[in-house]
């Protein structure tokens, strides 16, 4: 995450470290921004010598960069609210990390080839959840076209 100072002024910024133990932020040291620097330990984290973590003061025109570290527990949604603040105003940054999700796989096009009119013709068509979440899935079709089923549910892995 970047902030930039767009004033004319220096500005102090502080970010409320956050009360779940899912997410961690931490400055990044200026030596990391600057390649070849001789301070450099790899890390690109500061130390609690170097600078206070969550509260820099920021030249005008200047950005400060955090790394936001996420640990999550399982394979769920999971979101939290940064709060920022700076002594002119309090904003939040949305943080949204997003777990599990159900994939059909469906064929993009269904090709009936040449059929005569007025004959009805049949077109077998599998769909298949190959995701990592049960999914509900529903079908409409343009009029003139029939289908036998036009939704359902979808364990993983399972295919109708």
């Amino acid at each position: 995450m970047k902030l930039r100072n767009k004033d004319k002024v220096a500005r102090s910024v502080k970010i409320v470290p956050p009360d779940s133990k899912l997410f961690q932020v931490q400055a990044m040291k200026k030596s990391q921004k600057l390649k070849g620097s001789k301070k450099s330990t790899g890390t690109g984290f500061t130390d609690a010598a170097d600078i206070d973590n969550m509260s820099q003061r920021v030249a005008p025109g200047m950005e400060i960069s955090f790394l936001i570290k996420f640990s999550p527990e399982a394979k769920s949604d999971y979101s939290y609210d940064l709060m920022v603040l700076t002594e002119r105003e309090k904003f939040i940054v949305p943080i949204r990390a997003v777990g599990c999700r159900a994939m059909l796989d469906f064929p993009d096009l269904l090709d009936f080839a040449q059929v005569p009119v007025k004959h009805v013709t049949e077109k077998p068509v599998m769909i298949r959840n190959v995701g990592e979440k049960t999914t509900k899935w529903k079908i409409k079709v343009p009029s003139g076209f029939q289908l036998s089923k036009q939704e359902g549910i979808l364990e993983v892995g399972q295919s109708e």
